[in-house]
């Protein structure tokens, strides 16, 4: 985890340094970054409490990672801007929450505009809802979890 956050410092620093070279101007918005990565790091906690579950009674979860991953990362606009998808997609393209998160953080921080609220709280709830049954599921399985490693 301490690596995650050294990486995040150095993204961010590397992400400072271009939007000076690019003379793009923060603003007031900029502090909605905060919720943002707070729902970004409740998401992740979630997706990890029920991999470690999954991983523990299913050993090919573990080697089917990469590949998932790699759909995730292409589903998600980490490259593409979200106005590059059809209109008549974007609905269910932004029910993945990292889709909604990532393009809230560029309007945040690149455009410096608001972010859009509805997707927002659309990803926000996702994640809580995640992260309340990853727990369920992972204290259901816990008592078992040595039995099966």
């Amino acid at each position: 985890m301490a690596a995650a956050f050294v990486d995040f410092g150095i993204s961010s620093v590397v992400l400072c340094v271009l939007m000076i070279y690019y003379k793009v101007a923060l603003t007031w918005n900029i502090l909605y970054v905060v919720p943002i990565i707070g729902i970004l790091i409740v998401l992740t906690t979630a997706v990890a409490l029920l991999l470690s579950a999954m991983q523990a009674r299913v050993r090919d979860v573990g080697l089917a990672m990469p590949l998932a991953l790699q759909v995730l990362m292409l589903s998600t606009p980490v490259v593409y801007p979200l106005k590059s998808v059809p209109a008549a997609v974007q609905r269910f393209y932004l029910l993945n929450p990292m889709a909604a998160l990532i393009e809230n953080f560029r309007r945040v921080v690149l455009h410096g505009d608001a972010p859009d609220a509805v997707s927002l709280a659309i990803a926000g709830t996702i994640a809580v809802l995640g992260l309340a049954l990853a727990y369920a599921g992972f204290k259901n399985l816990e008592a078992t979890m040595a039995d099966f490693i």
